[in-house]
């Protein structure tokens, strides 16, 4: 059927282009729009068959289905979305995927659009506290993921990071810092998405009282640009007061003596 074909094309897309072991194959397929696509009397064959290997092409082809076919919105989603999930795209990949879309008449903005949504959608199973990941520059949703080893969850994410220099406050051209596993790290939301300074061992917290709204300032760290002094996250009227905003921080790093 159209529908095994279009796994078959999947399996191969993971198996020979991100060179996926078979043991994590599965797991990613089992759950996809594709696999109910298949009648339920063929499903445990093609499963099977995608463990041994026997229902994958030797190489990878787009299947030979209509593009305007409901069939095909589902391979495309399946494709990128198991691709992202496999935890191997790179930029190459990424071309790789936008050409498949265009391959089936798909306008590179909107393949491109769903690929994005991909990454957000991966990087929110990460998040502990839950938030919504779509005011993340795609870049920077990209950067966290590869950041983070597969068992690490980010624990808090913040925006309009500043670097405080003295009484001087620079805004980090909308940088965020993510908290993971007790490791902050600043990233600017560029096409980079490149870090700009981490937690170190020397990183201490300070709350910064202000008349109606107290900041939290991180002093130490580690610059990876010209930048230096500590890092200031903004408080917020809403989210329950500094103690509750900042918890994550305060969890992870001592209290700076002067604070």
């Amino acid at each position: 059927s159209h529908a095994r074909a279009a796994v078959a094309s999947v399996a191969a897309f993971l198996t020979h282009i991100l060179t996926v072991p078979a043991e994590e194959l599965i797991p990613l397929l089992e759950g996809s729009q594709l696999i109910l696509a298949v009648a339920v009397d063929g499903r445990s064959d093609l499963l099977e068959g995608l463990g041994d290997g026997s229902v994958i092409p030797e190489q990878f082809h787009p299947p030979d289905i209509d593009p305007a076919a409901s069939l095909t919105e589902q391979y495309l989603h399946d494709l990128y979305e198991t691709a992202v999930a496999s935890g191997r795209c790179d930029d190459h990949i990424e071309g790789l995927l936008l050409e498949t879309g265009s391959y089936f008449r798909r306008p590179q903005e909107e393949s491109q659009a769903k690929l994005d949504a991909c990454f957000q959608q991966q990087l929110q199973q990460r998040r502990k506290d839950g938030q919504s990941c779509d005011a993340l520059h795609p870049a920077v949703v990209r950067t966290v993921l590869q950041d983070l080893k597969p068992a690490q969850q980010v624990t808090a994410v913040y925006h309009d990071v500043h670097a405080q220099q003295g009484k001087e406050a620079h805004d980090l051209a909308d940088a965020i810092a993510c908290l993971i596993d007790g490791r902050l790290k600043v990233f600017a939301s560029t096409t980079t998405a490149s870090a700009v300074w981490e937690s170190d061992a020397t990183t201490q917290v300070r709350r910064i009282r202000g008349y109606v709204i107290d900041d939290c300032e991180l002093t130490g760290g580690h610059w990876h640009t010209s930048s230096h002094g500590a890092i200031r996250l903004p408080g917020t009227l809403t989210g329950g007061g500094f103690q509750k905003r900042f918890a994550p921080i305060l969890a992870a790093f001592p209290a700076s003596t002067d604070s």
